[in-house]
């Protein structure tokens, strides 16, 4: 199943000309599980939308410690901070 990107709803007093291009739900995909060409789709993602929404999904610490290793940030980043290794 390919990576869907869905804008993200708005609230009514929210004028949605200024909100066009900030941010989009991932669909049909974890982010904990990936490969690195769904990566770089989300990487690309990332960068043209701002932020993105990954919704119901269990990430586990270790999972996001993976993920800010793959992506070269500090893990200041994206910080759990229980997790033993941050």
């Amino acid at each position: 199943m390919a990576i869907e990107l869905a804008p993200l709803p708005l609230p009514p007093s929210a004028d949605a000309s200024k909100f066009a291009n900030f941010g989009r739900e991932v669909k049909n995909i974890h982010p904990g599980n990936f490969t690195p060409e769904e990566f770089k789709e989300i990487e690309e993602a990332l960068y043209k939308y701002d932020a993105l929404l990954f919704r119901n999904v269990d990430f586990t610490p270790e999972q996001q410690y993976a993920l800010t290793k793959v992506r070269r940030m500090t893990a200041e980043l994206l910080t759990v901070p229980t997790h033993p290794k941050m």
